[in-house]
């Protein structure tokens, strides 16, 4: 084990083994991100569609909850899009970037 090219492709080796724990470890924070990326855009949807589906004159004592659902989805969609101009404003690269025009979510 004395030769300088097996100590070469030993380091080689133990790099492909480290990379591919690296790029295991991005695609599953990939996925993280599109669940995120999913619930940001949906619960808003939903929760606005509840509160248009409660009318407050029909159903007294649910004000509470319209207002509820009503501002829960205001702030998630504030919350995704500050978070989305943040990371723009940064210059930060972020994967959630090449994530958006996925077809596969």
């Amino acid at each position: 084990m004395d030769d300088p090219s097996a100590h070469l492709i030993d380091e080689c080796r133990r790099q492909e083994e480290s990379c591919l724990y690296t790029s295991t470890a991005l695609f599953e924070w990939v996925k993280v991100l599109r669940r995120w990326k999913i619930f940001f855009v949906v619960t808003p949807i939903v929760l606005a569609g509840v509160a248009t589906g409660l009318p407050a004159d029909l159903r007294p004592g649910l004000g509470w909850l319209i207002g509820a659902c009503t501002l829960l989805a205001g702030i998630a969609t504030a919350v995704y899009k500050a978070k989305a101009q943040a990371k723009v404003k940064s210059g930060d690269y972020d994967f959630s970037a090449d994530i958006s025009n996925d077809k596969a979510c």
